[in-house]
């Protein structure tokens, strides 16, 4: 059965004890000229109406978008039960990294453009009032903070002695080498190579 939510929505397909997710588009808005989006409601209606599949396999192929939605995506992918597979394509970028890192498996290809970096946030040119000196320096404290939470979650994938190179890299704003992806942990294979891994992964708590 395949179930097509609403427009830029991922599509779901349930076949036999697997779901497969098609995350593709930027997180949380709907990109104008291709139609497609992705949206943390749409991932959890989809995960809450197949809540008794064994594996869940996602396909992701984004630029990004609104962290906290990514963070939703992650949280429910986690919170699954299922064993989830997580393979990025053409694109995983800012908090589509997030939604790879949610994965007990996460593979992408040789060409997938990975990229890492800190939140941002555009409020303060776009406040209808003036910003003073406390509200920076409260926006400045809630982006660390989210900055952390990314961290922890890139961490909880590829093992704690992983964190210095993330808090390093969420500082810069080039792509992520894919070798060094995998030498760090956050990505287990090159898509193709799974059969070695799907075994042996096993799920996270």
């Amino acid at each position: 059965m395949m179930a097509k939510m609403q427009a830029g929505a991922p599509i779901a397909v349930k076949r036999g004890d697997t779901l497969w997710m098609d995350l593709d588009g930027p997180i949380g808005e709907i990109d104008r000229r291709t139609g497609k989006g992705i949206f943390a409601d749409d991932v959890e209606a989809a995960l809450k109406a197949n809540a008794t599949v064994k594996f869940i396999q996602v396909q992701i192929d984004s630029p990004g978008g609104h962290a906290g939605q990514a963070v939703r995506i992650h949280q429910a992918l986690r919170r699954h039960p299922a064993h989830v597979t997580v393979t990025a394509g053409e694109a995983c970028a800012s908090g589509a990294s997030l939604i790879l890192a949610a994965g007990d498996l996460r593979m992408c290809y040789r060409h997938t453009k990975l990229l890492l970096h800190a939140v941002s946030n555009d409020a303060p040119a776009n406040a209808k009032r003036r910003w003073t000196a406390a509200e920076h320096v409260s926006l400045a404290e809630h982006l660390r903070a989210f900055d952390k939470k990314m961290v922890d979650f890139y961490t909880a994938a590829a093992g704690e002695g992983s964190r210095g190179h993330f808090e390093r890299e969420i500082k810069n704003e080039s792509p992520l080498p894919i070798g060094v992806a995998i030498s760090w942990g956050l990505v287990d294979c090159l898509a193709g190579e799974e059969p070695r891994h799907a075994y042996s992964v096993q799920r996270r708590t």
